[in-house]
């Protein structure tokens, strides 16, 4: 649970940088995104689970809303 914890706190924490670094923090958020299942499988973490979709597309919706 705590490795979900931290993905979901990256997620949400990392796009404010596209405030102070335009373009360093866009690429951040996207990496981020794109690597949150990566990290998941790194970290040893269980999964997302069924609500994978839903809660990747809520946060996308979030960093993609600051860009």
């Amino acid at each position: 649970m705590d490795v979900i914890f931290i993905i979901i706190l990256l997620r949400l924490i990392i796009p404010i940088s596209i405030f102070r670094w335009p373009l360093w923090g866009g690429l951040a958020a996207t990496a981020i995104d794109a690597l949150d299942v990566v990290i998941m499988d790194a970290l040893g973490g269980l999964g997302f689970g069924t609500t994978y979709a839903q809660l990747d597309k809520v946060l996308d919706t979030y960093y993609l809303s600051m860009i």
